[in-house]
């Protein structure tokens, strides 16, 4: 949940990175960040853990990070670990990237399909998106989900559209449901 805190701290992290010409650098770093966490979650129960002082914390970071991070991307984590705002980190990033997405008219786009896409497919399906969407960039992430039986699950941050076999099932099911109590009346 993205809340006026959350908001605040990832607004600072974007204005650094237009300040020192560092937001794609500061993007990338994010999402990188993103994946190691995700990747081990020891790793952000020892950045959250408050029984272990903050200069650990921050030295850890440090040691963990120093080789692929900006000293100043390092110094704005340190500043959410002052603030006792490590559990908010990842939300923090993940706003961050979307004021990001955003500044460089990005759109993220999941597609759910029961089979998986052809480079044409996704190709077509990209220039298509990016029309719908107006953007200048799409990235595509498709994900295979043989419940849905055909064709495909669209979901952004703005718009989820769900065009696939099961959905129109529960549909006529619901529509077929709701018609029998009206009958039954």
């Amino acid at each position: 949940m993205v809340n006026g805190i959350t908001l605040g701290y990832a607004r600072v992290l974007f204005d650094l990175g237009i300040k020192n010409q560092n937001l794609e650098i500061y993007a990338k770093n994010s999402s990188n960040l993103l994946d190691i966490l995700n990747s081990d979650p020891e790793l952000s129960k020892i950045l959250i853990n408050t029984s272990i002082s903050k200069e650990e914390r921050k030295v850890f970071v440090q040691d963990i990070f120093a080789e692929f991070l900006d000293i100043n991307f390092i110094r704005f984590i340190w500043t959410i670990i002052d603030f006792d705002r490590a559990r908010l980190f990842e939300t923090i990033i993940k706003t961050f990237l979307k004021l990001c997405n955003q500044y460089y008219d990005i759109g993220y786009v999941k597609v759910t399909s029961a089979f998986a896409l052809s480079d044409k497919e996704k190709q077509a399906l990209e220039a298509a998106i990016k029309i719908r969407f107006n953007k200048d960039k799409v990235v595509l992430s498709s994900e295979i989900d043989p419940s849905i039986i055909g064709g495909i699950k669209i979901e952004s941050d703005s718009i989820a559209i769900d065009d696939t076999i099961k959905n129109r099932i529960q549909l006529i099911k619901k529509d077929l449901l709701g018609n029998n109590k009206l009958m039954e009346e």
